[in-house]
């Protein structure tokens, strides 16, 4: 297959801190590189620290490299960070950016899509987290996004709240 681009909803690896993991990550997303296709992903709690950056696309539009926006089609696809304590709170520096991301995507994009790690929606183990159900739902309603994709619960699991689909798609680099 040749995508355009690939979504990765955290956990690329199983510990962030191992130089070793990401240069195994490294040889399995070679092709990627060498067909020129974006991979973006969105920071788990296996991959937390400054490894983590050197895998998000250079530059960056909008946001910190932990958490950041691009678009592609007339989409806007909105990559968050879950790690950070606080992170969802109405003060914090990520949920106003957010806000600013959702307001200026629902003018011009068509679809906003949003990837973060932990789930506000989940049938497995780590989930739900009740900072993205209380903090994150309602601006997903209020804005309008398509479609929200997770990892954290290694298994898959979809569902449809307030007309917006919510995906698990847990099968990244941690072990099932």
């Amino acid at each position: 297959l040749h995508p355009e681009f690939v979504l990765q909803s955290g956990d690329p690896v199983g510990r962030g801190s191992d130089a070793i993991e990401w240069g195994e990550f490294a040889k399995v997303t070679q092709p990627l590189r060498d067909n020129h296709i974006g991979y973006y992903p969105a920071r788990g709690n296996h991959d937390a620290g400054a490894l983590f950056l050197q895998w998000v696309p250079k530059p960056i539009a909008s946001g910190t490299g932990n958490y950041y926006a691009f678009t592609q089609h007339n989409s806007r696809f909105i990559m968050l960070d879950s790690m950070d304590d606080g992170q969802y709170a109405p003060d914090s520096a990520q949920y106003k950016w957010l806000v600013s991301e959702l307001q200026n995507a629902q003018k011009s994009a068509a679809n906003i899509f949003v990837v973060f790690h932990e789930v506000p929606y989940s049938v497995g183990p780590h989930g739900p987290t009740e900072d993205a159900a209380q903090n994150l739902v309602p601006l997903f309603v209020k804005y309008h996004v398509r479609a929200v994709f997770n990892g954290h619960d290694h298994l898959y699991y979809r569902t449809i709240r307030k007309g917006i689909g919510y995906f698990v798609t847990g099968g990244g680099g941690a072990p099932l």
